[in-house]
């Protein structure tokens, strides 16, 4: 029997191309995924986070307690009144390090890096229409937020839920459907019992529920796009949001730490992370070319619309204000430009089955890489319970608390503002003269215990005078003061921390 000619389509060479590319997406999304998750586990910011310690011990505290505190626990200052905003977190994190031990904080945040991420790609991918540019405006925005992703803290939870809400609201626009938004009430329920920054969202919302109403009103004198809008029904979803951010145990406090952080401004003068962009890091960079990149995309789309800019405009000022909120700018950004990618886009010629089927199921395997990857890096990176910490011991005093553990030196203590949520954690007997919880302290005790740890009149640090026990940083300003003064002992000292002792001549009282 004689055989043809055999053509090169009879193999499904038009198939073999699609599995191709399709394998191709696999590996970019993956590669997407691991971002996050690849800083953290290289820095190994899951244990050197200062906040993590405290959150650990506030989560024991309430499960033992069945109740959120009221005033500032495991501090010599009980008198202050401090607001546990982030609750939530703690307790999830107290239950995984309480069934999990201390590795199943890397395991926790690795997980939930990659979800974070898998979410904010759908979203700039359902709006940007295309895969790689959603794929490229994705990469640069997590790059931007890297440093805000590093960490197990509650900002995570607001970025993933910053992401949700302006996935609700521009698919609001998009198809005109308001009874959309009402799921963003179960959102600030849980939202504002994880994040003080719950407060970031209901701006969003009240500015785009402020616009529409505006856009109503305006309509008769300027040509502004808008469409059928009922106020009533607009108004009646934001109160509804508000009342949801007010369930909980804490019920209305967290707007009292919100009026606190905006009365209280010097703290973000004195800690790092609160101070305005530098611009000596790439992220900042990338922030900026994301915002320019959307306010360009906002003007070619030529549509006459004041929720965008304005709520640009807002998160610039918000961001670029303190870095730590770089997050907020990238992510209102990405939205924006992905919008404009995607009405620009809205030309090209794609197959009804991949849009609704294969995208689905890149995401799915680029997922399962992704998570493959993480944890596999965590091995080659020794990110094991003895490696582990080995770390922590050289950037915390874990030898300083054993030897003050040992020794059953008596308090009161005094210690630095950063090491303050490890010793809540490892040194359980010692309340603490100070620690990360801002709120907990006001603007002038933080102020002087940072002159205090750096040698600036210190003599007059009533926390210092009282104080039996001294623990620092080797290399701290305060020590080298300490160690010629007659009234302190230097009784331990390692490589990563000193404890001195008040003279028995020299205690207070004499």
């Amino acid at each position: 029997m004689f055989v043809g000619p055999i053509s090169i389509d009879s193999f499904g060479s038009q198939d073999m191309r699609s599995v191709f590319l399709s394998l191709v997406r696999c590996a970019a999304a993956s590669f997407a995924l691991c971002i996050a998750p690849y800083y953290s586990i290289r820095t190994w910011a899951y244990v050197l986070d200062p906040d993590i310690w405290w959150r650990i011990r506030v989560g024991d505290w309430i499960v033992a307690h069945h109740a959120v505190p009221r005033y500032a626990i495991f501090s010599q200052h009980l008198e202050r009144q401090w607001i546990a905003y982030s609750w939530l977190l703690d307790l999830i994190v107290s239950r995984v390090v309480h069934h999990f031990g201390l590795m199943g904080i890397p395991a926790f945040l690795t997980c939930f890096q990659v979800l974070i991420s898998l979410v904010f790609l759908l979203a700039i991918r359902h709006f940007a229409r295309s895969f790689w540019w959603s794929w490229l405006i994705g990469v640069l925005t997590m790059c931007a937020c890297y440093l805000c992703t590093l960490r197990m803290r509650p900002m995570q939870f607001s970025l993933l839920f910053l992401i949700i809400e302006l996935w609700l609201i521009f698919e609001t626009e998009r198809d005109g459907n308001d009874k959309r938004l009402f799921w963003t009430v179960p959102l600030f329920v849980l939202w504002a019992n994880i994040h003080i920054q719950f407060i970031y969202g209901l701006f969003v919302l009240a500015l785009y529920v402020g616009v529409r109403i505006a856009a109503v009103v305006a309509r008769q004198w300027l040509p502004i796009d808008s469409r059928e809008t009922s106020p009533g029904r607009l108004l009646a979803i934001l109160a509804a949001a508000i009342a949801g951010s007010c369930i909980g145990p804490n019920w209305v406090y967290p707007y009292k730490v919100v009026l606190y952080y905006v009365t209280h401004s010097r703290q973000y003068q004195l800690i790092s992370e609160f101070l305005a962009m530098d611009f000596r890091r790439p992220e900042h960079y990338l922030a900026l070319v994301l915002l320019m990149a959307a306010c360009y995309g906002l003007h070619h789309s030529r549509r006459l619309d004041l929720f965008r800019p304005a709520l640009l405009l807002a998160a610039a000022v918000v961001s670029f204000r303190s870095q730590r909120d770089t997050w907020f700018v990238s992510v209102v950004a990405s939205f924006v430009l992905a919008e404009a990618v995607g009405q620009a886009y809205s030309k090209k010629v794609e197959s009804q089955g991949e849009v609704r089927t294969r995208p689905a199921l890149n995401y799915a395997l680029a997922l399962a890489l992704a998570l493959c990857l993480s944890f596999g890096l965590t091995r080659y990176e020794r990110l094991n319970a003895q490696h582990l910490f080995a770390v922590i011991g050289e950037v915390f005093p874990v030898g300083g608390t054993q030897f003050v553990r040992g020794s059953h030196l008596p308090g009161p203590m005094y210690n630095s503002f950063t090491w303050g949520g490890f010793l809540i954690f490892n040194l359980r007997e010692q309340p603490v003269s100070i620690d990360p919880r801002g709120n907990a302290y006001d603007d002038e005790l933080i102020a002087r215990s940072m002159s205090t740890l750096n040698a600036i009149d210190w003599q007059g640090d009533p926390d210092l005078s009282r104080a039996n026990l001294v623990l620092l940083e080797q290399y701290a300003p305060l020590a080298s003061a300490l160690r010629s003064d007659p009234r302190y002992r230097l009784a331990y000292q390692d490589s990563t921390a000193v404890v001195f002792v008040r003279q028995q001549d020299h205690a207070p009282g004499f």
